[in-house]
């Protein structure tokens, strides 16, 4: 479980100008640096926004755990199949490693770079060798998202759902725009 900051932004830009605004294919760095664009523009009075920052909040988390992984054995997180192959050829499977270590951390590859995922969870490999599955977002909404695995044995998840998230303690800011 981690705890992570959540920032919502409230604005009166239209749909049309925060799309030109923050473009989902960007760079994360890219991203960030667009954020704080827009967060300048709150504070310098451009842009009439709500700033709401909740804190303290726990990222709903799951793990799943491999051992001795079979071809064709797959994972599913929120209706997406991640399936075990030899050597993987889509973004939706990875491949068996020589080590469970080795095939938790391309596992983690895999659920980090599909396009179906990004925006649902994050992953990393724990010392344990788990494969941790965090929402991509803190609070108790995340607690819904599915974990599934077709063997309980080879690929064994921690639950059906992730879970154990927590909200946070919220602060909002008002930001006007000068007339």
């Amino acid at each position: 479980m981690s705890s992570k900051l959540y920032i919502k932004i409230t604005t009166d830009l239209s749909a049309a100008q925060l799309a030109e605004l923050i473009k989902p294919n960007e760079a994360r760095y890219e991203q960030a640096q667009i954020l704080v664009n827009l967060l300048q523009g709150s504070m310098g009075g451009q842009v009439a926004q709500t700033l709401s920052i909740e804190s303290g909040a726990v990222t709903p988390s799951g793990d799943v755990t491999p051992s001795g992984v079979q071809v064709d054995d797959t994972v599913t997180i929120q209706s997406v199949v991640l399936t075990a192959k030899a050597t993987a050829a889509s973004e939706a499977q990875f491949t068996i490693g020589t080590t469970d270590l080795e095939t938790a951390k391309n596992l983690r590859d895999v659920i980090n770079a599909n396009s179906s995922l990004q925006s649902i969870v994050t992953s990393e490999v724990n010392s344990s060798g788990q494969v941790v599955v965090d929402a991509a977002w803190c609070g108790t909404l995340g607690n819904g998202i599915t974990l599934a695995s077709s063997s309980g044995s080879t690929l064994a998840v921690s639950a059906a759902t992730l879970a154990d998230a927590t909200l946070g303690t919220t602060r909002r800011y008002k930001f006007n725009r000068e007339v």
